[in-house]
C-alpha cells in the first residue's frame, strides 16, 4: 500500500493550558505523529487514533439521528441534568451551554474544583496577575508554590523558565526559580533545572511558610512552628530576593494544592504578591488550565456574567459553586441526567452515578460506550478539527488546526442538534 505522509508545521497543540503553538505533525492518513518540539503529552494525544466507531444506545450500534433522538428524551425527562466534563473547544463549550440554558441544566468542568478556587480569591480580593509572555520575557525571579510546573504543563520550564529574559532590565541576565513545596517535585524542578533554590516543606505546612514569608516580605519578623524552624533561614533569603527582584512571579497550580485549604493558600500568595507592588513589580500566575478549562470559564463568564458551576434549573444562570459542583450535586443524588464531554481523552464519567442516564461525547471508545446509556463518537479538537481555544493565562485565544481527516461530528454539532430538538 502506498503511504501519503504530510508534513503540517506550527501546530497548536490542545493537550494542556500552555497551548504550545510550534509543533510539527507528520500525518499519514488517520495516523498522526509529533516529530519536532512535542512534549509526553502532545506525543500522546496526538497519536491517538481517530477510529470508526458508530453512535450507540446502550451498547448497541445506532444511527446518530436515533441517538439524539434518545439523548433528548433523557434531558426532557430529568428535573435537574447535569452537563459535567466540559473538556473541548470554545465552540463546543457555547453549545453546552446553550444546551444548558434549554434543558435546565447545571454546568461544571473536569476540573471544576481548581477553578472554582482560583474564581472565589478572584471575586473574594481581587489578584494581580501576569502572562506566559511576561514570564519569560521581564521576570527575573520566579517562585513556585506547591508545583514544579513541569507537572501540569511539561514545557512550561523549557518555554517559560530556561530561556533568559529577553526584554526589559532584566534582558539577558539569569533568571532565579524558587520551589516551596514536597521534597519528590523539588527533586524533579532541580533535574530540570539545577541551579534552582528549594525550600521543601509538606503540603499542610504551606501556609505557615507562606505567613511567615509575607511577614519577611513587609520587613517585620517572621516566625514559624517549632517543627519548621529550620526553614526560617531560607524564607530570609527568599524575602530578600523577593524584595530586590525588578519583577518577580509567584506562580500555583490550584489542582496540586490540597482542596480544603486551596483557596486560602491561593489567597495568601496574592496577599504577597500585593505587598511586594508596595516596593517593587509582582504578579501572580495560575499554572494548569487544561482539557480546555480557561476555555470553559471564559465561554461560561462571556453567556452568564459567572465562572462555571452555574445551574439553569431555575430559568436563569444560579451561581452556587458548592452547591452546583459536580461531585456535590452526585452525591446529594440531585442530578437524574448526565451529559459527560470529554473530547480530548476518552475519560470515563465521575463514580457514584447511582445509575442515572449518562449521554457521553468522547474520542471513539468501546469503554466509553459500554458505560454510556447514549454514547456520540467525536472528534478532538486540534487534531480531527478546527476551533478556538484560551491560553492557560486567559489572554490569547489560539485557533486550532484540523491536521488529519475523518469523519467524526465535533462536540458542538451534536450538541446543538440535541438542543435544537428540546
Amino acid at each position: 500500500m502506498t503511504q501519503t505522509y504530510a508534513t503540517v508545521k506550527d501546530v497548536t497543540c490542545p493537550f494542556c493550558g500552555l497551548l504550545c503553538d510550534d509543533l510539527t505533525v507528520q500525518t499519514n492518513g488517520p495516523s498522526a505523529k509529533v516529530v519536532q518540539n512535542g512534549c509526553a503529552w502532545a506525543v500522546a494525544g496526538f497519536a491517538q487514533q481517530p477510529g470508526t466507531a458508530s453512535a450507540s444506545i446502550q451498547g448497541r450500534p445506532c444511527t446518530v439521528d436515533l441517538a439524539i433522538q434518545r439523548a433528548v428524551q433523557i434531558l426532557i425527562g430529568a428535573n435537574q441534568p447535569l452537563i459535567a466534563g466540559l473538556a473541548t473547544d470554545a465552540a463546543g463549550c457555547r453549545a453546552a451551554m446553550a444546551l444548558a440554558e434549554k434543558a435546565g441544566a447545571a454546568v461544571d468542568h473536569l476540573h471544576g474544583n481548581a477553578i472554582s478556587s482560583n474564581a472565589v480569591v478572584m471575586q473574594r480580593r481581587g489578584w494581580i496577575m501576569t502572562t506566559l509572555t511576561e514570564v519569560r520575557n521581564r521576570a527575573d525571579l520566579v517562585v513556585l508554590f506547591g508545583t514544579d510546573g513541569d507537572s501540569v504543563n511539561p514545557r512550561f520550564i523549557e518555554r517559560c523558565l530556561r530561556p533568559r529574559p529577553g526584554m526589559g532590565r532584566n534582558r539577558n541576565r539569569p533568571r532565579k526559580v524558587v520551589f516551596i513545596g514536597e521534597a519528590a517535585e523539588a527533586r524533579a524542578l532541580k533535574r530540570a533545572l539545577p541551579a534552582a533554590l528549594t525550600i521543601t516543606c509538606r503540603k499542610q505546612n504551606q501556609l505557615d511558610l507562606l505567613a511567615a514569608l509575607r511577614a519577611l516580605a513587609n520587613g517585620q519578623p517572621g516566625s514559624l512552628p517549632r517543627s519548621l524552624a529550620g526553614k526560617l533561614p531560607s524564607l530570609k533569603r527568599l524575602a530578600e530576593l523577593l524584595r530586590s527582584a525588578n519583577y518577580s512571579v509567584c506562580a500555583w497550580a490550584p489542582g496540586q494544592l490540597l482542596p480544603d485549604q486551596a483557596d486560602i493558600v491561593i489567597e495568601s500568595i496574592c496577599g504577597l504578591v500585593t505587598a511586594l507592588n508596595e516596593h517593587t513589580r509582582a504578579a501572580g500566575l495560575a499554572l494548569g488550565g487544561s482539557d480546555g478549562a480557561v476555555t470553559a470559564m471564559n465561554v461560561c463568564a462571556w453567556q452568564t456574567g459567572y465562572p462555571l458551576r452555574v445551574n439553569f434549573a431555575g430559568g436563569a444562570p444560579e451561581y452556587i459553586p458548592s452547591r452546583n459542583a459536580t461531585d456535590a450535586l452526585l452525591q446529594r443524588r440531585e442530578a437524574d441526567a448526565l451529559v459527560w464531554i470529554s473530547t480530548f481523552h476518552p475519560l470515563p464519567p465521575p463514580g457514584g452515578l447511582h445509575n442515572i442516564p449518562r449521554i457521553v461525547l468522547a474520542p471513539p471508545s468501546r469503554k466509553l460506550a459500554g458505560l454510556a446509556d447514549v454514547y456520540f463518537p467525536v472528534s478532538t479538537p486540534g487534531v480531527d478539527a478546527g476551533g478556538t481555544m484560551f491560553r492557560l493565562d486567559s489572554v490569547v485565544g489560539l485557533p486550532l488546526r484540523q491536521v488529519r481527516s475523518t469523519s467524526l461530528p465535533s462536540a458542538a454539532e451534536i450538541l446543538n442538534r440535541i438542543s435544537g430538538k428540546i
